[in-house]
């Protein structure tokens, strides 16, 4: 029972890792969400490559 701090320990870092995980994912989507609707719904340069298949 001595080394029980070790496994609540472990616990809260699993935790406070997964949370920062949730936080940057979140912010990554919202800041894309975001871009998007500065452009107009606009598709970013670069995006309209030619497709091999209906180019031939």
């Amino acid at each position: 029972m001595s080394d029980m701090w070790l496994t609540y320990t472990g616990v809260l870092f699993g935790v406070a890792v997964a949370a920062a995980g949730v936080v940057a994912y979140l912010r990554m989507t919202r800041a894309e969400k975001r871009s998007d609707e500065q452009d107009g719904g606009l598709n970013p340069p670069g995006s309209n490559m030619p497709n091999r298949r209906e180019d031939g």
